[in-house]
């Protein structure tokens, strides 16, 4: 399971003036690049299983819809193939 290493990330990213608001369409666009400059690292990339805790399902757009699944993991795992 992944757990988080630095318990304070969330004040020195306050302190940075970091307003998740404002970013939310860089991280949906280059969720690593942002990542990155908060001073994360990417690791090699590996498969993982995922269970997955489903809060909504939608659908976007008009006439031609996307359904949209919204959710949080809950377990992340190495798949051992």
């Amino acid at each position: 399971m992944m757990m988080l290493e630095d318990p304070d990330i969330g004040a020195r990213v306050s302190d940075a003036g970091f307003d998740p608001r404002a970013h939310a369409k860089a991280f949906a666009a280059h969720p690593v690049e942002l990542i990155k400059q908060l001073g994360g690292e990417i690791g090699l990339e590996r498969p993982i299983r995922v269970l997955y805790r489903v809060r909504a399902t939608l659908a976007e757009g008009l006439e031609d819809f996307t359904v949209a699944t919204i959710g949080y993991p809950i377990v992340i795992a190495d798949d051992p193939r």
